[in-house]
């Protein structure tokens, strides 16, 4: 999911990648955002060690979680994709990492929560 979105972002800025390019710019940003892939990765251990150990009943609240967390994720590779096309495929003087960096200081995470909420709930509205 995170290639289609990089690859398209490359194409709305007339700088197209091929799928091997997109994968090692994926790669790049998920190196500098290893905290927080690491917390996917652990929110997606704990869910699956609480589905089998309670049967399945505690999926509603793992899924909320996951999708929170997947969803900032996503959020975090297509805002930095973005820096670095809007940067002529550059990531700038200070790399990768400060740009990854200035991005997570100014994400508001209750705002971008509050936007995949609604993002939901639009799509259940619209799909009845």
């Amino acid at each position: 999911m995170d290639t289609s979105l990089v690859m398209h972002l490359s194409r709305v800025y007339g700088l197209p990648l091929t799928r091997k390019e997109s994968g090692q710019l994926i790669g790049t940003i998920f190196r500098q955002v290893g905290l927080v892939m690491g917390a996917v990765w652990a929110t997606h251990l704990v869910s699956s060690i609480l589905k089998v150990s309670t049967f399945g009943i505690s999926t509603l609240v793992t899924a909320t979680a996951q999708g929170a967390v997947a969803y900032y994720a996503t959020y975090i590779v297509g805002q930095s994709a973005r820096q670095y096309f809007q940067r002529g495929k550059s990531w700038g003087a200070g790399g990768p990492k400060r740009v990854v960096n200035e991005l997570l200081d100014s994400i508001d995470k209750e705002s971008i929560l509050q936007e995949a909420q609604e993002a939901i709930r639009s799509r259940l509205k619209n799909s009845n």
